[in-house]
């Protein structure tokens, strides 16, 4: 095996070690000469400057219009078929992960999807769950800056309190008997407030009508049995009267609304007769008055809900328009098929004739409160 080049530094050395013998003469037997081999040659490496590293960047945007499962979805979606349309935006969503556009177009398929399981769930608590599912969904993948998310957060909101007091009412049914009146009282007057509020809010909400009016008969019928003395028993007398009146107004059909008005006017003692209050002067004729409630109708349609007043044989009227809608036994009524411009509805009584203060502008999705002043 040949011996490895000596280094710069063995040769100097070397090359030293032989100046120094020959300027002393040398050894006795010989000289010594050095021989120097070349340093060999030392190649500089070449410097190859490194090119900047290849990073794919996912898209922050897309374009939905041009992506084919968003195009199906939105087809599917008219169609009425909620789940393949969710299915394809998922996979937009996950293809496009920051693309809020996409994001925003789950989350109304999710509303839509909910909002039709409303619309059929004839107040069902079984199908009003699965529509707070999609409504939770929806919640869960909508851009927070949205301007859709208020009107999602709405439609959760009405569902589940709808189902919240709807289960506590079914459980009231099953234990009532078993209850202490005070105790039953109290609970029948929480369940009343919860459909109050959503009554106020929204009182088209499927079933909601119905439910409400049993939550009034639960409350009247508790007050039936309470009071310790006979001013007390008389009060809550009028009062179960008050609460089952109202029931019996909101649903005319409803026979235990009408029983307990009946034990209610038994048991209320006959005030003592008096003189008739001499009435002030009238400073104005009753007369509806007519506020917005909000906007959350359907597109094309308006509801007005009567108030204070029974609205029995009353319609809803479009002026200029073949269009008229009945007041149910709630005071409600609603029209569809409305045009796109501003409108001018008129409240008429039984005999047809205008109600006063019953005429009032409006347009599409309106909702409306008309409320007797008397």
């Amino acid at each position: 095996m040949p011996s490895p080049p000596l280094s710069v530094h063995a040769l100097a050395a070397l090359f030293l070690t032989a100046l120094l013998l020959a300027g002393c003469g040398g050894t006795s037997n010989s000289n010594l000469t050095a021989t120097l081999s070349p340093m060999p040659a030392v190649d500089t490496p070449t410097i190859i400057p490194l090119g900047s590293p290849s990073v794919t960047v996912a898209p922050s945007s897309v374009v939905l219009t041009d992506v084919p499962e968003v195009k199906e979805a939105r087809q599917s979606l008219l169609d009425g078929n909620y789940d393949r349309a969710v299915q394809l935006l998922r996979r937009v969503t996950a293809r496009y992960p920051e693309s809020s556009a996409a994001q925003a177009e789950l989350a109304d398929a999710y509303q839509q999807w909910g909002s039709s399981l409303v619309s059929t769930s004839k107040g069902e608590i079984a199908q009003l769950s699965i529509a707070l599912e999609k409504f939770t969904s929806g919640l869960a993948v909508i851009p927070a800056d949205s301007s859709a998310q208020p009107a999602l957060q709405s439609a959760y909101n009405e569902a589940r309190a709808y189902v919240d007091a709807a289960v506590a009412q079914d459980a009231l049914n099953g234990t009532a008997a078993s209850m202490q009146s005070a105790a039953r009282r109290t609970e029948a007057e929480r369940i009343l407030k919860l459909f109050a509020t959503l009554y106020d809010r929204n009182p088209t909400f499927p079933g909601l009508t119905q439910r409400y009016a049993l939550a009034l008969v639960a409350t009247g019928t508790s007050y039936l049995e309470g009071g310790t003395t006979p001013d007390e028993r008389i009060s809550f007398r009028e009062q179960a009267l008050a609460y089952c009146t109202q029931a019996q107004t909101l649903d005319p059909q409803l026979s235990t609304a009408t029983t307990c008005v009946n034990k209610a006017k038994q048991a209320v003692a006959p005030p003592t007769a008096l003189p008739p209050p001499v009435p002030p002067p009238p400073t104005k004729p009753a007369h509806l008055e007519i506020r917005l409630k909000d906007r959350n109708e359907r597109p094309g349609c308006i509801s007005v809900q009567v108030r204070n007043t029974s609205a029995a044989g009353w319609s809803l009227t479009i002026d200029g328009m073949n269009l008229s809608a009945q007041f149910d036994g709630g005071n409600n009524s609603s029209l569809c098929g409305l045009p796109d411009h501003a409108i001018t509805f008129t409240i008429r009584n039984g005999a047809g004739s205008p109600v006063r203060g019953g005429s009032s502008p409006a347009a599409g999705r309106d909702i409306l409160f008309a409320t007797w002043v008397k």
